[in-house]
């Protein structure tokens, strides 16, 4: 059973992230297939209230901010998550004992939480949105940003846990289209099925099993920078496991979070995926990126909407949208969409940079210098040697360029 327990553990960490207000949402959320779930966490006491789903939200928030891994992993409880997803497979007391050490050593190396929080030490951000309802349960809306600037979404469904505290029973992650336990099962459920003896496992399932190693060497290659190495050896995965959705999608977030490096073989996956699976859940939030490198700006545009749609409304997209009208030249609605942005959230970095765009694209040198006030003023945001950077060319040439680089040297106490 150590094989078992060892592959089970290297799938979790592979594949772990196949990667984030008061209003009512409507449930555009899709629902899972019910037999693909892990089963229903027991309600201990009265479901949770509104007020509560809104204490776990600032709370979590307040966690991933702090770096405070034990209060976070305390709400989300991955280890029980895990557990429940194999707790319904028939598995004899020996395989149950494989997969419990397996899911065991998983959590130590990669909870659900620890990895929120080095998403947030890499330069990530997490902002709890607000609670809304599907199908008459409490949630609670995360949008995260990583590192490279590209963004998802959280939905956690929260419940009582036996202890009378909130916490994740799951989460939908909306960048994978499905609960996380739905995520995992996919993964469990053929290892499990050979962990238990199971005579007849399908040809893919076993490739499944006996790829666990090579998936976790190509997370490695991955976090240690080694490109090339990474994308050679999921070309050597199995067809079936290349096109695995699971599988899939972690490589298309690994490709993603190296930025231009894998630029081209990024771009190359997203376009397998929307082949493979045109009407996923996920398709339009991972199109985005697609559509702009095509250039197809219009689709990206309907790509934006639909995802904030289906989130009930987020700045962060106004921000995205605002930036695609920029590319298109309409800066009159980029204007609107920047001002919508930062109505809603003054703080919204990427809505300040846009703004800056706006107005160099109209060389409106006045207006420029006001907008790099702003953004230093209301997101302490650090503003590099404009000098360097070509877009501001022209600005660096007026007057208030000049006024510029005396104020923020008065600014920064030099």
């Amino acid at each position: 059973m150590k094989r078992h327990r060892e592959i089970l553990s290297a799938i979790c960490v592979a594949a772990l992230f196949a990667s984030s207000c008061d209003k009512k949402s409507p449930d555009k959320l899709m629902a899972p297939i019910p037999e693909s779930v892990a089963p229903a966490l027991e309600q201990v006491g009265p479901p949770p209230t509104e007020d509560e789903a809104k204490q776990f939200g600032f709370k979590l928030e307040q966690a991933i901010r702090e770096r405070d891994g034990a209060k976070a992993e305390g709400m989300l409880r991955t280890r029980d998550l895990l557990l429940r997803c194999i707790s319904d497979l028939g598995l004899t007391e020996e395989g149950i004992q494989a997969c419990k050490q397996g899911i065991e050593d998983s959590v130590k190396r990669a909870s659900f939480s620890l990895q929120l929080l080095q998403n947030a030490e890499n330069g990530g951000t997490y902002k709890f949105l607000r609670v809304h309802t599907v199908d008459g349960r409490q949630r609670v809306l995360f949008r995260f940003i990583v590192g490279n600037g590209a963004i998802g979404y959280l939905d956690f469904i929260v419940a009582r846990l036996p202890d009378g505290t909130i916490g994740m029973e799951d989460v939908y992650i909306v960048s994978s289209g499905e609960l996380y336990s739905q995520t995992r099962r996919r993964l469990f459920i053929p290892i499990a099925a050979q962990a238990n003896g199971a005579p007849n496992i399908s040809k893919e399932d076993k490739e499944l099993v006996e790829s666990g190693p090579k998936l976790t060497a190509i997370r490695r290659s991955f976090r240690m920078g080694q490109f090339a190495e990474g994308i050679a050896k999921y070309g050597e995965l199995p067809q079936s496991l290349r096109e695995n959705k699971t599988i899939l999608l972690s490589q298309i977030h690994s490709l993603s979070a190296q930025g231009r490096a894998t630029e081209a073989e990024y771009i190359e996956a997203l376009g397998k995926f929307r082949s493979l699976y045109p009407k996923d859940a996920c398709i339009d939030l991972l199109s985005i990126d697609y559509y702009f490198a095509k250039k197809d700006l219009d689709s990206a545009l309907k790509a934006i909407n639909r995802v904030d749609e289906s989130v009930g409304g987020d700045p962060q997209l106004a921000a995205m949208r605002a930036n695609t009208y920029l590319e298109m030249k309409r800066f009159d609605d980029a204007r609107q969409q920047v001002n919508a942005a930062l109505k809603v959230e003054p703080d919204l970095e990427r809505a300040y940079w846009c703004g800056i765009s706006i107005t160099l694209h109209e060389m409106k040198h006045a207006e420029t210098l006001e907008w790099l006030k702003k953004a230093v003023q209301d997101c302490k945001t650090a503003i590099p040697d404009l000098v360097s950077v070509p877009e501001y060319a022209d600005f660096v040439k007026s007057p208030q360029y000049h006024e510029w680089k005396k104020w923020y040297a008065e600014k920064r106490g030099k």
